[in-house]
């Protein structure tokens, strides 16, 4: 190959590569993240606060929680309006 392919196919290497890390980044997938349960309402329903941000989500077990119990909160899709605890954590 001479420096003119070389640089063809780099070019094409960067483009290809460019797009995959676009097209992984738009795809849906669950999430799991740690949280605290930082209030309870009507026991139906928690506040769960997850990196400074809270979330309003359902228990998907039949397990009720405390105010400061460390809890794992799925967000299906990564939809973070579509989460649900699915269990208590270690601390």
């Amino acid at each position: 190959m001479d420096s003119k392919d070389t640089e063809a196919v780099s070019t094409i290497s960067k483009t290809i590569i460019k797009a995959f890390r676009g097209m992984v980044n738009n795809i849906p997938y669950d999430v799991t993240k740690r949280g605290h349960i930082i209030k309870i309402i009507n026991g139906d329903f928690y506040i769960v606060k997850i990196q400074g941000t809270n979330y309003k989500a359902p228990c998907s077990t039949d397990q009720s929680f405390n105010v400061g119990d460390a809890v794992f909160i799925t967000f299906p899709q990564n939809n973070k309006s579509d989460g649900f605890i699915t269990g208590k954590a270690k601390r």
